[in-house]
């Protein structure tokens, strides 16, 4: 299966550049021709001048009739075969966002939740539409300026399907004590009776309850070099574990090994102590268009003894030490394409504009994008290519000690967004390269595909057993000094669509 669907995309690939290929060389065998046609009409005769322009017309007229016949005969496989299978997949996303165009949805909704005389405040729904316990209601309150010129705090809840409930409280301090440092405070809270464990090194997971308190402070300054800076960071975070509502879906004896010193089932405290190293070259924190950002992270975790073993499950131990170290290396490069005396930020006119030709797309007008004369402008004017490299890694003071729900997963937000929680390793490794373009005042078009390699729980890197991709597209919302939300479709092959909402500006 794999290999014919391999083929199938070699096939549509070759397909496509031939299509351009051929619509290129019409077009430039047309101006080679007219070229000719004009220098040979200066060596002829007056006599015979007229019968020449006239066949020069019928020639030209053949050519263009030859090209239409081209372009209409390229683009039948594409109008009726992959813009049908495009147009089912992107119906939740085209329908709506057609909507938003036309009727000017995004531009309204920001200024009817905008509230304060210097429009400080903002108050709007929050939602996650998934299937199962995972829809959520919620809501987002943010106020800059609350007390002071540069503190700025934000509010998310949400209420989930099963009644899980979780919260967010931020406070920021900006340019603080000596004018440049940053502090910040954070407590949050999550309930989650869904919550689940995978084993180490597989896509093994099982269902146990999770509830967390977090309690967390920052404080970060400049370096005395260019954009770099050094954030500290301490917290506690308290943890309850527990078994699943349903009886099946508690582990059996196969895993008393794997699982002895992992705390699950069971509670326990831990106290990470960050330091964060970054260079932040990007122009812009939400719509960056070039430059590099680079973080490092290194973390130390004192874990408390797990206690409050379930009754019958005796095999769960606490006597090994559970601390932990974690290294995780993040490198971004945005690259710009197009006019460079263009801004990618639209101004409102040329949102306007562009909302027209999306509606028209959107509507089946899909070969508009094959004219030679719009195809670049299309693909390259005012475009980003952005790419991601993030590498993390866990060391346990004693092997096998380090809690299980403490490990990184391979998920939409490492990222690799085809999946959800699937796999969890003590190293990960990821590539992420994204194309984005302006498609409305707040909103970026996103095209992405991503690749990562982790290893089992023996440490080891295997490729390409350890090795996964995923691809796809989507939107962001944002301005140039804030971050909404993203929603978008994430692939693994052709055998499944992940679907990701959140107001986690991952890999902004």
């Amino acid at each position: 299966m794999g290999k014919q669907n391999t083929n199938l995309f070699k096939f549509i690939a070759i397909w496509l550049m031939a299509c351009c290929s051929v619509l290129l060389a019409e077009e430039s065998s047309k101006e080679v021709l007219d070229s000719l046609q004009i220098q040979d009409s200066l060596t002829t005769v007056a006599d015979t001048l007229q019968k020449d322009s006239s066949t020069e017309t019928a020639s030209s007229e053949e050519k263009t009739s030859k090209v239409g016949f081209i372009r209409w005969l390229a683009g039948l496989p594409l109008e009726y075969v992959v813009y049908p299978v495009f147009s089912g997949i992107v119906y939740p996303f085209s329908e709506p966002l057609k909507y938003a165009f036309d009727n000017g949805v995004i531009d309204k909704g920001i200024e009817i939740f905008t509230f304060g005389e210097e429009k400080n405040v903002m108050v709007y729904p929050t939602m996650n539409l998934k299937p199962g316990t995972s829809t959520m209601l919620g809501f987002t309150y943010r106020h800059s300026r609350l007390a002071l010129d540069r503190d700025y705090l934000v509010v998310t809840s949400g209420l989930y399907a099963n009644s899980d409930v979780d919260y967010v409280f931020r406070y920021n301090l900006k340019k603080m004590l000596d004018g440049n440092t940053f502090l910040a405070f954070v407590h949050s809270a999550s309930f989650n009776r869904d919550g689940n464990f995978v084993l180490l090194g597989t896509n093994e997971a099982y269902f146990q309850a999770d509830t967390m308190w977090r309690f967390e402070a920052k404080i970060g300054h400049p370096l005395p070099f260019p954009n770099t800076s050094l954030q500290y960071s301490t917290a506690a975070r308290i943890r309850h574990l527990d078994l699943p509502d349903r009886a099946d879906d508690i582990i059996d004896d196969e895993f008393h090994a794997r699982l002895a010193e992992r705390g699950v089932y069971q509670d326990y405290n831990y106290f990470p102590q960050k330091l964060t190293f970054s260079y932040t070259g990007a122009e812009s924190p939400f719509v960056p268009t070039s430059g590099i950002n680079f973080y490092a992270t290194l973390e130390y975790a004192h874990v408390t003894d797990y206690k409050h073993i379930p009754e019958g499950f005796g095999w769960l131990t606490s006597e090994k030490n559970h601390d932990y170290m974690s290294l995780e290396l993040v490198f971004q490069r945005f690259m710009y394409f197009g006019s460079m005396g263009k801004s990618y930020q639209f101004t409102r006119s040329e949102a306007r504009a562009r909302r027209r030709e999306y509606s028209s797309l959107f509507g089946g007008d899909i070969l508009k994008i094959w004219d030679p004369n719009k195809i670049t402008s299309w693909i390259l004017d005012r475009r980003v290519l952005a790419m991601q490299i993030r590498y993390i890694r866990s060391w346990e003071m004693e092997e096998g000690g380090m809690p299980l729900t403490n490990y990184s997963k391979l998920n939409d937000q490492f990222p690799l967004r085809g999946y959800g929680d699937m796999w969890t390793s003590s190293s990960m490794l990821g590539v992420s390269w994204e194309y984005r373009w302006p498609v409305d005042y707040y909103v970026d078009g996103i095209a992405f595909t991503e690749y990562a390699v982790f290893a089992d729980e023996r440490g080891d890197w295997k490729i390409p057993d350890n090795f996964r991709n995923s691809w796809g597209f989507g939107v962001r919302v944002r301005t140039p000094d804030m971050y909404f939300f993203r929603l978008q479709l994430g692939f693994h092959g052709l055998h499944g669509i992940h679907f990701v909402m959140t107001i986690s500006p991952e890999f902004q």
